[in-house]
């Protein structure tokens, strides 16, 4: 009988790094660390800034340090450039938050509420001159520090918005070359040349070779020499360049030429060039981006679409997770607690999988995977409770009468959000009506047996006296409605303005009715109209112009035990009302907010708030300190110090590393298995192992010493009554 297999994954994270959070900090940022845009090196460290926030790699421990704007006071997550001074000061350019000057423990930050800075977006390059002078290249601006002197130059056309500095260089002269989405152009004195001829194209990347000559990598047109006077140009077609994207370069000590593409690390030592890709050496991942080389000659490569660092000697591969979390990606699509205090996450890039934070460990499900669901959901409630998963187009719960019932796992962008009530109907809603469950059966609600003005319900609430309250989203040109269902009559309450529509909608304690507006076309703080309440019989409307609202954009809104109304906003930040006169507002000048869109806004039974802001991952907020628990502490289905570790490397060929701990002397039984659950190798064959760690090399061969085809494996351990099991990926 083939063995039922179920994944889950746990990492252990320590946060509490060399960046000194607090015992209990009032902001935790959670992020994904990536896109990864810029590398340095310094010393023994390596620098990495990302989408993520900024990260330390001590080359000698391999220790990684976290740095956000939470942890640190950086300006902001979403790192765009670096650069050392004189001083050894880390200078950090952000795609949305300033600059700041990083000194290892403080950092004081520049954006334009309290500098010269004329942009606080697109800070895109940054060095440092000979002279120890600071340039910042931004959008359509030059910045000169020198000292405490500030100077900015234009220098790109008026009329460009798109104009964008991406690579400051200097020459030998002191002379620094710029690299615009628009081409070529030179800083000299204190005169900036804006293009020069020959040269159109949108330039990724610049370095100067040996001879003062100027390199430059372009985002569609290969690699140019210019000395001066003309340019040659390398390409795909008279060249070893495997693509005609140069994301960074770089010269080594020996003059040789090392290049970031999406399709492998290049070296070209002049007359040869050399491709290092999947196919040929033991790099998992070949897109790169960017790219840094250190005294010693080692290669720092980073990806834009996963959160690794990669070290690379000449022969030797080497992968670092650069994350400070267990997020798929900085794009969160919902975080709810259960009623065990467990919180739930989906993201938007992997839709299907479900994560499980509690507290301290990120566990993965994948949601397809139905004939393991039941086994992970039971091996977490399995006293029987309820789960409801909710704001998200996954429905699971669970009784001890019918077991586990699932709805719409197999698609999650074919539904809305749920909601229970009071009686624990679960309700839905969607693009198809508003439906109802009440445990037997579903009731469809929609225009054709209801007075509902469109299909599209978008957010349901209940009150005291049992009546549902629903929103629409309307089609381009309609307005928004909000309706409410006594049980039998369908009434709409409010009806919008032209194009907006309310996509927050909570009732309060009281039976405040709380709902906020927004534009259908445009977000941001000028558009949509508030923050409304309706207390039965007044409707109060808060705006920008009347109230501490920081946005007329209102997209989401949580209500906690005092009253007190969370407003979540695009363009403004977070805010707290009192219901009556004080506005609190957190915004990225202000807090550890790391971002000013607020998508979600969940309070657990602690108070703490739990913000998907977009592209930006998931903060936690906590008014005196935040208070994580973790849940295994008092559970005894996962013995808290007993795991299967994830394998490394992963992908592998032909070896890899798994690594468990027990937390007493045990029998161990350790397998592998292929996708149809048959036993390809046996690594630990019900043995007595004793407490701590152990460490497994598996030589991807099958139990008669052959070779095994490249795919998905598993691998499971059994300790006494525990089992767990990791997956795997063999790449020939």
């Amino acid at each position: 009988m083939k063995e039922n297999i179920f994944l889950f994954i746990t990492i252990n994270l320590f946060l509490l790094n060399s960046t000194g959070y607090a015992q209990n900090p009032e902001w935790i940022n959670y992020t994904a660390g990536y896109p990864l845009y810029s590398i340095l090196c310094n010393d023994d460290n390596v620098w990495v800034g990302s989408f993520g926030g900024l990260v330390k790699l001590n080359k000698t421990t391999e220790d990684l340090s976290f740095y956000t704007r939470a942890s640190a006071g950086i300006p902001g997550n979403h790192i765009s450039s670096l650069a050392l001074d004189s001083s050894k000061n880390l200078w950090i350019g952000t795609y949305y938050e300033g600059v700041g000057k990083f000194e290892g423990v403080t950092c004081t930050v520049y954006n334009t509420h309290n500098s010269s800075l004329p942009h606080d977006q697109w800070n895109t390059a940054i060095a440092t001159d000979s002279e120890g002078r600071i340039l910042i290249g931004s959008q359509r601006w030059l910045v000169v520090i020198d000292g405490n002197n500030w100077k900015t130059f234009e220098a790109g056309s008026p009329v460009s918005s798109n104009f964008q500095l991406l690579d400051i260089e200097f020459d030998i002269d002191g002379n620094a070359w710029l690299g615009t989405t628009n081409g070529l152009g030179r800083f000299v004195g204190d005169t900036v040349i804006q293009q020069y001829a020959g040269i159109r194209n949108e330039i990724r990347c610049l370095a100067l070779d040996r001879n003062d000559t100027l390199w430059i990598g372009t985002a569609f047109d290969g690699l140019w020499k210019f000395d001066g006077q003309s340019y040659v140009v390398f390409d795909t077609t008279n060249s070893g360049l495997p693509s005609n994207h140069i994301g960074d370069m770089q010269f080594d000590a020996q003059g040789t030429l090392w290049l970031a593409t999406p399709k492998g690390l290049t070296r070209f030592d002049g007359n040869e060039w050399i491709v290092y890709n999947k196919l040929n050496s033991d790099v998992d991942q070949e897109g790169f981006n960017s790219l840094e080389i250190d005294d010693d000659g080692i290669v720092w490569l980073g990806k834009f679409i996963v959160p690794s660092l990669y070290r690379f000697d000449g022969t030797n591969w080497k992968k670092y997770e650069i994350s400070n979390s267990g997020l798929l990606s900085n794009l969160v699509k919902s975080s709810f607690p259960d009623a065990r205090g467990n919180r739930w996450i989906t993201d938007w890039s992997q839709p299907n999988q479900l994560i499980r934070f509690d507290g301290t460990r990120w566990e993965y499900h994948d949601t397809t995977e139905s004939q393991s669901l039941d086994s992970f959901f039971n091996r977490i409630y399995d006293d029987g409770s309820r789960i409801i998963w909710a704001d998200s187009a996954i429905a699971i719960s669970c009784s001890s009468a019918t077991g586990w019932t699932m709805d719409n796992i197999g698609s999650p962008h074919s539904a809305g959000r749920f909601k229970v009530d009071k009686q624990g109907n679960l309700w839905e809603v969607s693009s198809q009506g508003l439906r109802r469950f009440d445990g037997q059966k579903w009731t469809v609600f929609n225009t054709s047996n209801t007075p509902l003005p469109t299909n599209s319900v978008v957010r349901v609430a209940f009150d005291d006296q049992e009546n549902v309250w629903l929103t629409t989203l309307p089609n381009p040109g309609e307005r928004g409605y909000l309706v409410k269902c006594d049980g039998t009559n369908w009434t709409t309450e409010y009806t919008c303005d032209i194009v907006h529509w309310i996509p927050a909608l909570e009732i309060s304690p009281t039976g405040n009715i709380w709902f906020g507006i927004s534009d259908r076309n445009t977000v941001g703080t000028l558009y949509g109209g508030g923050l409304v309440r309706y207390d039965g019989t007044n409707w109060t409307n808060y705006t920008i112009s009347n109230s501490g609202l920081p946005s007329n954009s209102v997209v989401t809104l949580a209500v906690d035990d005092e009253e007190n109304v969370w407003v979540g906003t695009y363009g403004g930040g977070l805010a707290k009302f009192d219901g009556t006169s004080q506005w609190t507002v957190y915004d990225v000048w202000n807090s550890g907010l790391p971002g000013d869109n607020v998508e979600l806004i969940g309070i657990d039974a602690m108070n703490n708030k739990w913000l998907g802001v977009q592209f930006s991952g998931l903060a936690i907020f906590r008014e005196g300190g935040i208070i994580l628990t973790d849940i295994n502490e008092n559970e005894n289905r996962i013995p808290p110090s007993c795991f299967l570790e994830q394998n490394y490397p992963n992908p592998f060929n032909p070896l890899t590393q798994i690594r468990y701990r027990l937390p007493s002397e045990t029998r161990v039984c350790l397998k592998i298995y292929d996708v149809l659950g048959k036993e390809t190798a046996v690594l630990v064959d019900d043995e007595i192992k004793p407490q701590g760690w152990h460490t497994v090399t598996w030589n991807a061969r099958d139990k008669y010493g052959n070779s095994v085809a490249s795919g998905i494996y598993f691998c499971r351990l059994v300790a006494g009554t525990y089992a767990q099991a990791i997956k795997l990926a063999l790449l020939r």
